[in-house]
Order: C-alpha cells, then sequence, then structure tokens
C-alpha cells in the first residue's frame, strides 16, 4: 500500500529520453499478481511525464478473463485521490493515460472525491479507461473532476464509471492533447462499450456534469465532440469516422 499525503508531498516520475518501442515508458502499477492501493490526497501530488506515461490499477486474478462480479474479489486493487490530491499523467507525444481494470480477470476500485481532487491526462491520445480488459469501477464524486481526451467505459472488459454530485465534473476535451492520424481535428470522444462481449454503465447522478467538447483557449479549431454508445447492434460496424456529430455541434451532456 502506498500512501501519498499532505500538501507538500509529492513524486514525479520523468522520462525525457524519446520512447523506445521495446520497453515501457513512465508508469505505475498498482497491483499485478496481488492487491494493490495507491492513495494520493489533502494537496499530494503525483506526476508521470514522458513517451508512453501510464497509470494502469488492476489486479491480475486467478480467475481468467471473466474473473468474478464486480467490486467482489479479495484481490481489488484500488486507486484513491482525496481531499484535494492530484494526479497527472503526460504521454507527451505518445500514447498515455488511465486504465482502470487493466489486466485480464482483474478488479479495480478507483474513487476521486473531495474538492480540488483532480485527475488529469495530457498529450497524444491521453485517456482515462475503465474496463480496459478486466473489471474497473470509477467513482467520481464530492465536487472531484477529471479532465482527458478520451473517456472510455468497457473497452474489453467490464466498466462502470459513475459522476455523483453538484459540482463534480468529468471534462473530455482538447484541453491537454489532441488524437493522432486521421482524427487529428477531432474534439473529445467518450465510448460506453466497445469490443464484442465488453460490458460498459456510465452513470450520471444528482447533478454531476459530463463535458465533451473542443479545447477551450487551445486546440479549439477541432470538431464533431461525441457520446457513443456501442450494442449488439453494432459492435462489429462502429466507424468513429462516421459517427461523430456535425462540425457545428458542440454540446455539454448533463444527466441527472
Amino acid at each position: 500500500n502506498v500512501l501519498l499525503d499532505g500538501l507538500g508531498s509529492r513524486i514525479d516520475i520523468v522520462q525525457t529520453t524519446p520512447d523506445n518501442p521495446d520497453f515501457f515508458g513512465p508508469f505505475v502499477q498498482v497491483g499485478l499478481k496481488g492487491k494493490g492501493s495507491l492513495t494520493v490526497s489533502n494537496g499530494a501530488e503525483l506526476s508521470l511525464d514522458g513517451p508512453d506515461a501510464n497509470l494502469m490499477v488492476s489486479s491480475d486474478s486467478d480467475a481468467g478473463s471473466i474473473g468474478p462480479p464486480l467490486g467482489t474479489s479479495l484481490l481489488q486493487s484500488t486507486f484513491n485521490i482525496l481531499s484535494g490530491g492530484k494526479v497527472t499523467v503526460d504521454g507527451g507525444a505518445d500514447f498515455g493515460g488511465v486504465r482502470i481494470g487493466d489486466q485480464d480477470g482483474g478488479d479495480a476500485l478507483a474513487l476521486i472525491s473531495g474538492p480540488g481532487s483532480n485527475l488529469t491526462t495530457k498529450g497524444l491520445d491521453n485517456r482515462v479507461d475503465v474496463g480496459w480488459r478486466g473489471q474497473g469501477e470509477l467513482l467520481v464524486e464530492n465536487q472531484a473532476a477529471i479532465s482527458t481526451l478520451q473517456f472510455e467505459v468497457g473497452r474489453s472488459g467490464t466498466g462502470v464509471a459513475t459522476i455523483d454530485g453538484a459540482r463534480t465534473r468529468v471534462t473530455v476535451s482538447n484541453d491537454d492533447g489532441r488524437f493522432s492520424g486521421n482524427f487529428f481535428d477531432e474534439a473529445g470522444f467518450v465510448r460506453v462499450g466497445r469490443f464484442a462481449g465488453s460490458d460498459g454503465t456510465l452513470n450520471i447522478l444528482n447533478g454531476g456534469v459530463l463535458e465533451i467538447r473542443e479545447g477551450q483557449g487551445v486546440n479549439t479549431d477541432t470538431f464533431g465532440p461525441a457520446l457513443y454508445i456501442i450494442d449488439s447492434n453494432n459492435v462489429d460496424t462502429f466507424d468513429r469516422g462516421s459517427s461523430l456529430a456535425p462540425d457545428d455541434f458542440k454540446p455539454t451532456f448533463t444527466v441527472n
């Protein structure tokens, strides 16, 4: 278990050399074959900076790819940002982000709670995934915030994400990065469920806000923010390029 607590307390993991495809970039892994816990609280800060920076939360269960019911594993790994804690993951010019429920058969829980508590991902193709391959649950509550470019719930595994309470906000935008390749000009993107067999659930409760948009003050030339929900009728036909909103459609999604 790791506790990073108190104003001025910080961990910085920095890679300044170019990314080598044979090695990982800067990363934090909470749980692998066992149970892990990481808490950042009371103004403390955790920063990962460098190509392919990733924070992965999951225990790798021996139960196989299905695993136990969500939240019931004795090996559940946990990641907490509490009471003004801050976590930043900056992948620079390479893929980077946060994966909650990273490993096949794993079980992960992330809680971001309290005013000033913040999780931010930055760089090219940055993202937050809940249920990457295993089972992941994310609760954002009590005026906490997340900022990312792509937010995906249930990629290949089972994901549940909840945004709960007034002044609690998840912003999915180009504020801190852009997509690569053919999607370079596109705005923030949210997907619930992706591959066949995945299971994604997104709850927005009690005045919580999910905002999907282009950048503000930077990367303002992007377009087509989108919320896409995968089901059995479209799982094999999804084409992101043809499923975006019109260029002039810039919504804020709020569900009570």
